[in-house]
């Protein structure tokens, strides 16, 4: 269900979930799928691969001429 939620393979939701208790115990765990969910995000759209948001911009950015 929570991989759904944040876009994660199974796998990596444990993975997440095993460094996150290893590092910070209990609330490490819990906060564990967010932390890679939003990383992943954010990763996805640095590198490009996130089709609703391009990076860069695909159409450049014009300062309007009015002075």
């Amino acid at each position: 269900m929570m991989g759904k939620a944040v876009n994660l393979h199974p796998l990596a939701i444990i993975l997440a979930i095993a460094a996150g208790s290893i590092a910070l115990g209990i609330v490490g765990a819990l906060i564990a799928v967010p932390i890679a969910g939003a990383v992943y995000g954010v990763a996805k759209y640095v590198t490009g691969r996130d089709p609703e948001h391009s990076f860069p911009p695909t159409h450049p950015f014009t300062p309007s001429q009015s002075a």
